[in-house]
C-alpha cells in the first residue's frame, strides 16, 4: 500500500475519532466503528482496521455479546497482514478475553448464541495458538540440527 493511501486511512481514522468522540452512550455509534474495521480491512490499512475494531470492543462496549466475533476480525487482520505475530497474542487475548469468570462471560451467559460464538471462536483460537507454537518449535528444532555448532542454550529453548 503506498504512502498517500495509508496516509488517506490515517485522516479518515482521526477524523472519525473526532466525529464520535464523546457519543458513545449513542446506540449506532459502536457498529460504526466495526463497519469501518471492515472497511478499512478491505482498503488494506491494517493499522487503522485493529484500532477502529479495538474501539467497537472497548469501553463502554466491553460486555457487548458479539465482541468475540469482533475481536476474531483482529486476529484475521494481523493474519491478512502476515503478522503472525501480533495474531497469536491476539488469538490468546480472545481465549481469555472471553472465558468463563470474565465480567464478559457473567454479562453475556444466558444468552445462547454468545455463548455459543464465544465456545467455537475461543476452540479455534487456542486450536491455531497451539498449532503455531508447534510450528515454531518444529522450526528451532530443525534450525538446532542443522546448525554446525551446537549451542547448548538454542537447545534448551
Amino acid at each position: 500500500m503506498g504512502g498517500e493511501a495509508n496516509s488517506s486511512a490515517t485522516k479518515a481514522f482521526e477524523r472519525a475519532q473526532a466525529f464520535y468522540k464523546g457519543r458513545e452512550n449513542e446506540p449506532h455509534v459502536r457498529d460504526v466503528w466495526v463497519a469501518m474495521g471492515k472497511a478499512f480491512s478491505e482498503l488494506q490499512a491494517w493499522d487503522q482496521a485493529v484500532d477502529a475494531y479495538r474501539i467497537a470492543i472497548g469501553p463502554p462496549w466491553e460486555l457487548n455479546p458479539n465482541n468475540p466475533l469482533v475481536h476474531q476480525e483482529i486476529v484475521n487482520v494481523f493474519e491478512l497482514k502476515g503478522d503472525k505475530f501480533a495474531a497469536d497474542a491476539a488469538a490468546a487475548e480472545l481465549a481469555t478475553r472471553y472465558a468463563p469468570c470474565t465480567a464478559w462471560y457473567a454479562a453475556n451467559e444466558k444468552d445462547r448464541e454468545a455463548m455459543e460464538n464465544q465456545r467455537r471462536i475461543a476452540e479455534r483460537a487456542l486450536y491455531a495458538a497451539t498449532r503455531n507454537t508447534h510450528s515454531a518449535a518444529t522450526q528451532m528444532r530443525k534450525d538446532y540440527e542443522a546448525a554446525p555448532k551446537k549451542d547448548p542454550q538454542d537447545k534448551q529453548d
